[in-house]
C-alpha cells in the first residue's frame, strides 16, 4: 500500500509552480493599514543588529561600506562586497499582511547606496540558474502595492536555488509566518544569508552547538554541481569554471529569525541553500523537516558574526539567544 503524503508533502507539491503571491484574505474584512516608522519600531522593540566584521574592500582604499536603507516596511543593512543585504527586518501584523494585491514582476538595482557602492542588477542573475531570492518576501505585504513593489530591489535578494529550495522549503516557511500575522501575531523577522568560509568547505553547526539540539550542514563549493559556485555574474552564466570575482555571491545558506513582540518568543530557523530533495527527485513528505533545522540565535550569530537582539539588557526585551523553545511555531 503506498504511504499517503504528509501535509508538508501536499503543500511543498503545490510549491513547485512558479511563486505568485496568494491573496491574504479570509471571512472577516482587512483591517485599515496602519501607520508607523519601521525603524523606530525595530529600535523600540529589539534593536538594530551590529555587525562585527569589516568588509574586504577591493581596492583597499575604496570609500564605500555598509549601507543602512529603510523603506515604508522594512530595513535592511547592505553589504557592497557581496551585493547583497547582510540582514532585513520587517514588521508584520495583519494590517500589512492582510489583502489581495498582486505581486510585481519588475526588479530594481539599488540607488540609496552612498559614493557610488558596488549593486547587483538584473543581468547578475539572468542566466546564472540562481532565483532572485527575496529576503523580506513580497507576499509579505500584500495590504499596498506600493509596499509589495518595494521588495523588488535588488539588495533585498540573494542567489537562491529555486526547485527544492526558494520555491519549496523556503516558502512553505514564510507562507507559515504569514499565516502567523494573518491569524493576529505582531512579528518582527529578521532575514538573511550566511556566507561560505575562505576555504569554501561545508559548514557544519553539531548538534551540541544548537540548543535545538539539531546538526545542520551548509554545503561547500562542489565544483561538479553546474550553479553551486561561489558568486554568479553576467560573465559566468550557467559556468561553473568561469571566475567572477565581483559578482553576487552566492549564500551556503539563510536564517529567519521570527520575534513575537507580545509574548517574546523567539524562534529561529537556518537551511542550506540547495535542492532539499533527495536523490531520487521527490519530496520528503515529513511534516518535521522544518523543525529539524530549527536553531537558537547564538547559532546564527557565531555563523555570521552579527548580533542580534542588542536591546536585550532591557528586562522587557530580555531573549535568551542560547535556548530553544521546545514547542513548535505557532
Amino acid at each position: 500500500m503506498k504511504k499517503p503524503l504528509s501535509c508538508l508533502a501536499l503543500i511543498l507539491a503545490a510549491s513547485v509552480v512558479p511563486h505568485s503571491a496568494a491573496a491574504k484574505t479570509d471571512e472577516d474584512p482587512c483591517p485599515p493599514a496602519q501607520k508607523f516608522d519601521i525603524l523606530k519600531e525595530i529600535e523600540r522593540t529589539v534593536g538594530l543588529p551590529k555587525v562585527h566584521f569589516e568588509l574586504d574592500r577591493e581596492p583597499e582604499n575604496a570609500p564605500w561600506g555598509f549601507d543602512r536603507i529603510c523603506r515604508d516596511r522594512y530595513c535592511l543593512l547592505h553589504n557592497p562586497v557581496t551585493k547583497q543585504p547582510v540582514w532585513v527586518m520587517a514588521r508584520l501584523n495583519r494590517s500589512v499582511v492582510c489583502g489581495a494585491h498582486k505581486r510585481p514582476d519588475k526588479w530594481k538595482f539599488e540607488t540609496a547606496v552612498t559614493d557610488d557602492a558596488p549593486v547587483a542588477k538584473n543581468t547578475d542573475y539572468t542566466g546564472s540558474g540562481f532565483a532572485r531570492g527575496h529576503q523580506a518576501a513580497s507576499a509579505d505585504f500584500q495590504a499596498d502595492q506600493t509596499h509589495m513593489e518595494d521588495t523588488f530591489y535588488f539588495s533585498n535578494a540573494v542567489p537562491q536555488f529555486q526547485n527544492g529550495f526558494n520555491g519549496s522549503y523556503w516558502r512553505f516557511l514564510e507562507d507559515h509566518v504569514q499565516t502567523l500575522a494573518m491569524n493576529g501575531q505582531d512579528l518582527i523577522v529578521i532575514t538573511g544569508p550566511v556566507h561560505r568560509n575562505e576555504d569554501g568547505d561545508t559548514i557544519v553547526v553539531k548538534k551540541s552547538q544548537n540548543a535545538c539540539g539539531y546538526e545542520i550542514r551548509l554545503p561547500g563549493v562542489r565544483p561538479e554541481h553546474p550553479y553551486n559556485k561561489p558568486s554568479v555574474c553576467k560573465a559566468n552564466k550557467g559556468k561553473s569554471g568561469v571566475k567572477c570575482p565581483n559578482g553576487v555571491t552566492v549564500p551556503a545558506g539563510m536564517y529567519k529569525i521570527i520575534y513575537n513582540t507580545e509574548n517574546k518568543r523567539v524562534f529561529a530557523y537556518l537551511m542550506g541553500n540547495y535542492d532539499h530533495r533527495n536523490t531520487d527527485d521527490e519530496w520528503p513528505d515529513n511534516d518535521d523537516y522544518l523543525e529539524q533545522h530549527r536553531v537558537s540565535v547564538d547559532a546564527i550569530e557565531k555563523l555570521t558574526d552579527v548580533e542580534f537582539f542588542p536591546l536585550n539588557n532591557v528586562r522587557r526585551n530580555k531573549v535568551d539567544k542560547s535556548y530553544c523553545i521546545p514547542t513548535r511555531m505557532h
